[in-house]
């Protein structure tokens, strides 16, 4: 069984988990970075919405995740603060954290989770319980992504130094 979902998985899905893998592992360091990764890396809840959309649990499901990527959005706004040391135009520098890495896996294998179980046990996904366990994951998820992006885009550039003349 484990073989077959291994071999039955698109081979996308593996470069897209060592991209993952890295870019948590590279934010675990302090860098200097684009400020373009921090906000695009939010993107990557859009991955689960058609999901949500289609859930057969309705409202419920609707309401579980947009309270939870509220939440989550809030709390990463917070916790952007203790990370983020300067910003000067498009360049943001950040301390190294772990949460990025560890909220990147959850959505990657929340996702994986998801596709292997709606292909060997259909029945699970249907049951509400799930779907709203699943919305709740993802979108606390994604959601603090969200936050931490805004906290970012939000914060102001640092005064740049005037070019000392000779």
């Amino acid at each position: 069984m484990f073989l077959a979902i291994i071999f039955g998985t698109p081979i996308w899905v593996w470069p897209l988990l060592a991209f993952l893998i890295g870019y948590g592992i590279r934010a675990s360091r302090d860098r200097d970075t684009s400020v373009w990764p921090v906000y695009l890396v939010p993107l990557l809840g859009l991955i689960t919405l058609k999901t949500i959309i289609t859930a057969p649990g309705g409202q419920s499901v609707w309401i579980a995740y947009v309270a939870a990527y509220a939440l989550a959005a809030v709390a990463g706004f917070g916790l952007q603060r203790r990370w983020l040391v300067e910003k000067h135009d498009r360049r943001v520098t950040l301390k190294g954290e772990w949460l990025t890495f560890a909220v990147v896996m959850i959505l990657f294998w929340s996702n994986f989770a998801y596709g292997v179980t709606r292909a060997i046990a259909p029945d699970v996904i249907t049951q509400v319980s799930n779907q709203v366990v699943y919305a709740v994951v993802v979108a606390f998820a994604s959601g603090s992504l969200l936050g931490r992006a805004l906290q970012v885009a939000l914060a102001p550039s640092a005064a740049m130094s005037p070019v000392p003349a000779e």
